[in-house]
Order: structure tokens, then sequence, then C-alpha cells
């Protein structure tokens, strides 16, 4: 049966035990039981994200290695509950090791955002939008 959804978001790292430690130095929890040397899961709010070895993400697509080191022109997005929290989320991501892309700021629809890039160059949307309706377990509603 399809459903229009999301089960995990993967992401190929060139260094597994590195981007781990990034991702429990956020404050996120790893799935011991569900990573190994190659792979590290992390459960989200109703999905999880793997970070995945390159070489054998590289592999198992059939493609010649990557040559932009995991950067592209997606960006995974962390809604919050305020101006403020996009704040505290960003210094986060910086005390972890990550960079700042774009410093938090107001935007032109309303809302605050700040754009943060992890070891291997993923960049993080963290935003909060007034428009968007977060529950207390961090997920979003949005308006119909």
């Amino acid at each position: 049966m399809f459903y229009p959804g999301v089960s995990i978001i993967t992401l190929s790292v060139s260094d597994v035990a590195r981007s781990r430690a990034f991702y429990e130095r956020v404050g996120w929890r790893c799935s011991g039981q569900a990573s190994s040397d190659e792979c590290a899961f992390f459960q989200l709010n109703g999905l999880a994200l793997a970070l995945y070895d390159r070489r054998m993400f590289d592999a198992e697509r059939g493609a010649a290695p990557s040559r932009n080191g995991g950067a592209s022109l997606t960006a995974l997005a962390q809604n919050h509950a305020s101006s403020s929290c996009v704040d505290e989320a960003q210094r986060d991501f910086i005390e972890a090791g990550g960079t700042i892309v774009k410093a938090g700021n107001a935007t032109h629809w309303g809302g605050y955002t700040s754009i943060v890039a992890d070891p291997d160059g993923h960049l993080w949307e963290l935003a909060w939008n007034p428009a968007f309706t977060l529950k207390p377990d961090g997920k979003i509603e949005l308006p119909l």
C-alpha cells in the first residue's frame, strides 16, 4: 500500500562516527541496537535519520564516488516555537561542530530562520514560522 510520507532520511557521510558524535552533541539519541559502524540511526518525530557511510552509499547506488562532499541543493528543516528557540538551536549546532551558513534573521514572510551545516555540509534550516502550529511533541500542523 502506498501512502504519502517519509520513513527515513538518509545522509551520506564521510565519517559515520564523527557524524554520529555531532548529532549526539546536538542532543539527539542514537539507536544503539539499530546502528553499526557503517550506519547510525536516530529516532525523530515519527521518522528516522540515518547517517550512512558515503563509500557504501555510492557503491549501493552504483555510482562514482560523490564529488561534492555530500552537500546538495537539499536542506532539512527543523521548526521551533519561537525565534529565540531558533537561536538556541543554532548555538547547539555550532557548539556541536557545525557551521553557520546564514545566521538567524527575520524573513520576508514573517518568520525567523537560520541555516547551519553539519560536518559533511548537509544543510539544516532552523525555523520559526508563525503560520504553522507546532505541537508539544515537536510535530508541525500545516494550515489547510
